[in-house]
């Protein structure tokens, strides 16, 4: 079900209901990148993350250049 969060108490953030999901584009030039999600105390949330990006002559994913970084060198 992918449908617009409602808007958390701090106007800023987003809070999702159950089942709800959000999609957002990252720029992997950035060091910080805030999801404006508002997240809830003993509740449960799946994460996904997809794509490649270069660091140099490294491409990497999201799963992080784990052993890759140290055979690179």
């Amino acid at each position: 079900m992918n449908v617009v969060p409602r808007r958390d108490p701090d106007s800023r953030l987003r809070r999702l209901s159950p089942g709800m999901s959000i999609t957002m584009d990252v720029d992997p030039r950035a060091l910080y990148v805030p999801a404006g999600l508002a997240l809830s105390a003993g509740k449960r949330y799946r994460l996904a993350a997809h794509g490649k990006w270069r660091d140099g002559a490294i491409t990497c994913g999201p799963e992080g250049l784990g052993v890759r970084l140290a055979d690179s060198l």
